[in-house]
C-alpha cells in the first residue's frame, strides 16, 4: 500500500505528484519503481525513527536521480564545480550519489543540505551520517524489491 503524502515544508519547488511526474519521464521503468518503494521504505523508517517523513519522502524519491545519466556528464560536472578530483577514479556507482545530488539540487531545485546530504552518502555511507542519511542508506538497500543474499 502506497502511503500518499503531501509537501508541506517548501523543501522544494514541487509538490509530490510533480516531482513523481518529473521522476517518471527521467527515469527507466524499473528504476522509477524502484525510487518508489525506497520512497515508501524511507517514510516507514522515518516514523518509526522520529525523522522528518517529507525529507525522508524527498530523499528516497531523488537518491537515484542521476543513477542513469551519461558518464561524460558526471565527469564535465566535477570539473565545473571543483570537485575532488579523486573522484573522476571511480564511476557510475559512486557518481551517482555524490555528484548526483549537484543534479538533484540543479534540476529538481532541492537544496535542503540534509537531503541532498542523504543522496549523497545512499551508496558509500560516510562517516557523519544525519538519522535521514542513514535511513536512505537502509531503505535503498531494503526495499521490497531488492533480492539478492543477505538482504
Amino acid at each position: 500500500m502506497t502511503k500518499q503524502i503531501t509537501y508541506q515544508e517548501n523543501l522544494l519547488p514541487l509538490t509530490r505528484e510533480e516531482l513523481v511526474e518529473r521522476l517518471q519521464q527521467a527515469l527507466s521503468k524499473g528504476r522509477f519503481e524502484h525510487v518508489c518503494r525506497v520512497e515508501q521504505t524511507a517514510i516507514e523508517l522515518a516514523r518509526l525513527y522520529n525523522v522528518d517523513v517529507e525529507r525522508a519522502s524527498i530523499a528516497g524519491l531523488c537518491h537515484d536521480y542521476a543513477k542513469e545519466s551519461p558518464d561524460e556528464d558526471f565527469v564535465k560536472l566535477i570539473h565545473q564545480r571543483k570537485m575532488s578530483p579523486e573522484l573522476l577514479q571511480y564511476g557510475n556507482a559512486i557518481w551517482h550519489g555524490v555528484v548526483g545530488a549537484e543534479l538533484v539540487k540543479d534540476e529538481l531545485g532541492v537544496h535542503d543540505e540534509d537531503i541532498l546530504n542523504a543522496i549523497r552518502q545512499h551508496t558509500t555511507g560516510g562517516q557523519y551520517m544525519t538519522k535521514l542519511a542513514q535511513i536512505i542508506y537502509m531503505a535503498d538497500y531494503i526495499e521490497p524489491g531488492r533480492d539478492f543474499p543477505g538482504v
